[in-house]
């Protein structure tokens, strides 16, 4: 497909952030799969690793559905979302992606001034961060972090725990159990609140 080809209804729109409570790390992937946007929820792929290891890092149970996933994120401060607002792609692959536009970053983390590091969950992640906001390599401290898609079968999903954990683990310091659940819901609830109106427009 040719640039000159491209048309709206060709495009793939990406999912809007999941922030709860004062972030301290976002964690940035590239562009949501095909399942992921399907399910209109981050790492949706049952064989991506991203949940898994994120509990096990964490020593928290395995997320059995998007609102456990989406709790366990941000009572630990961390904010998810991609590099790529839109672009367009066959399938799932990084490798496929063409015709990027990305995700203002600098805008989100002016709005959330809590969060300190910024991860990259993978090559085509950090690639994309790199080229567009190269500034914010000396203003944060940017962690590039091993892929957790399947597609990067050859590192299992232990060593990718001791990685993930080795570098995540001192950047985070939970809410505390004391908080309280009605606050946990909430944010859940504008996460999806945010997803509906994104889904409206698009």
């Amino acid at each position: 497909m040719k640039a000159d080809d491209v048309t709206m209804s060709d495009r793939l729109a990406g999912l809007p952030p999941l922030v709860g409570e004062k972030p301290l790390v976002l964690i940035l992937g590239s562009m949501p799969s095909v399942q992921s946007l399907a399910s209109n929820f981050y790492y949706a792929h049952p064989r991506n690793r991203f949940w898994p290891v994120l509990a096990g890092l964490l020593g928290a149970p395995l997320p059995r559905d998007v609102r456990e996933k989406a709790l366990l994120a941000v009572t630990h401060r961390i904010a998810v979302w991609d590099t790529i607002a839109s672009c367009v792609r066959q399938g799932s692959l990084d490798s496929a992606i063409r015709d990027a536009v990305p995700n203002d970053i600098p805008a989100f983390l002016k709005n959330y001034p809590s969060i300190r590091n910024i991860v990259v969950n993978g090559k085509k992640s950090e690639t994309v961060l790199r080229k567009t906001w190269p500034v914010l390599w000396d203003r944060f401290e940017v962690l590039a972090l091993p892929s957790t898609s399947p597609a990067n079968a050859s590192i299992s999903l232990a060593r990718l725990e001791a990685i993930w954990g080795e570098k995540l683990l001192p950047l985070l310091t939970p809410l505390g159990e004391n908080l309280p659940l009605e606050t946990d819901d909430l944010t859940v609830a504008q996460f999806f609140s945010s997803l509906v109106n994104h889904c409206r427009t698009r």
